[in-house]
């Protein structure tokens, strides 16, 4: 068993002491982006506990809300942390991943156009379930979001049973901000928290969610700019999570199983970390297939496995079809990590940590959209 699957929006895991001012990028930093020609800051700090203590080995993660740069570092003996970043308007994420009592905990938006530094506390799972997301919402510094609509949208998730989508469970924010919604989920999830008000969706950040309470502290009036991408979405231009989609390899698996028109299993191949990127195509069994509407829709997708994730996870699935679909990877330990692709603008990403990452088996459907 893995120490922990699924990226959303918010999970993802490189180790670096910190003596503060040990940074790294968490994600693959091949190729250009946008970090290459915008000036850098920093931004620094402690991780504090509830009692207001330090908390060391926390990895601490941030994300830039255009562009869609990450890097991270752990926080030092101290609870103290710095990364050197390019200047933007950035989101941040806490996260302990083995420890069960400290909840994945997110904060924004942090803009940092000069040094910043501001200490962040990493919340207790202690009296929340194993399925809750609980926050506190802030119109402006000071001033609560009373009474707005929060959703959780799910975008990927550690594979239970079936492709079926999960529910987006709502409620709404108390008198002082804050809110408790259940996911209805034990499984780690990838989502985005939508924030509505009188004229319908304000703003959403993307998270992680492991498989212990999930913490969320965002200003949803105070940014000079909002989230462009979903908690899967990636845009290969700008984003530091490198995977290539281009000059595709043919497919490597051998078997196609069919449950029905739109639906299918592939497997008897192996794609594996950081190889090029396979291709679902007609010929993938050496010849053409039968043309049904799912080989019309799926010809032109493909897929990538690189090392580097979102929020913390170890490894990434990278995949661009060309039309909504469910889908399922499942890795050489038999864990399962589905992706649920409603915009297709974007190529997406699913994140997963595993002791065996190359991916064996891929479900998709293309009948429940």
């Amino acid at each position: 068993m893995k120490l922990g699957k699924l990226a959303l929006a918010g999970l993802l895991s490189v180790a670096l002491g910190c003596g503060c001012g040990s940074s790294s990028d968490l994600l693959n930093s091949s190729g250009s982006n946008a970090a290459n020609q915008t000036p850098s800051s920093t931004i620094s700090g402690r991780v504090l506990g509830e009692t207001g203590g330090p908390v060391a080995g926390v990895q601490v993660i941030v994300h830039e809300r255009t562009t869609d740069l990450r890097t991270s570092v752990r926080s030092g003996p101290n609870g103290e942390f710095q990364l050197t970043i390019a200047q933007g308007v950035y989101d941040l994420g806490l996260e302990a991943k083995t420890d069960a009592t400290k909840a994945n905990s997110f904060y924004g938006p942090i803009t940092v156009t000069s040094p910043v530094q501001q200490d962040f506390v990493i919340r207790n799972t202690s009296g929340h379930t194993t399925d809750e997301v609980f926050g506190k919402i802030w119109l402006t510094p000071g001033v609560p979001a009373a009474n707005r609509q929060i959703t959780l949208r799910p975008g990927a998730q550690l594979r239970g049973t079936g492709l079926d989508r999960p529910a987006s469970p709502s409620t709404r924010t108390n008198p002082d901000g804050t809110f408790s919604l259940p996911l209805g989920s034990n499984l780690e999830t990838a989502l985005d928290v939508e924030i509505y008000d009188s004229s319908g969706l304000d703003e959403w950040v993307d998270v992680s969610k492991r498989a212990k309470a999930c913490y969320v502290e965002f200003t949803s009036e105070d940014s000079p700019v909002e989230n462009r991408l979903r908690c899967t979405e990636l845009d290969p231009s700008t984003s530091n999570l490198t995977g290539t989609l281009g000059a595709p390899s043919i497919n490597p698996f051998a078997t196609r199983k069919n449950k029905g028109v739109n639906y299918a299993i592939l497997e008897d191949g192996l794609i594996p970390v950081g190889a090029a990127n396979a291709l679902l195509s007609e010929n993938m069994l050496g010849g053409p297939l039968d043309d049904t509407p799912l080989w019309k829709m799926t010809k032109h997708t493909n897929i990538q496995v690189i090392n580097g994730s979102k929020w913390g996870y170890e490894h990434s699935i990278i995949i661009k079809p060309d039309r909504s679909s469910d889908w399922a990877f499942t890795d050489e330990t038999n864990d399962s990590y589905q992706l649920w692709v409603s915009i297709t603008l974007w190529s997406h990403v699913v994140g997963y940590d595993s002791v065996a990452p190359n991916i064996k088996r891929i479900d998709f459907d293309l009948s429940k959209i």
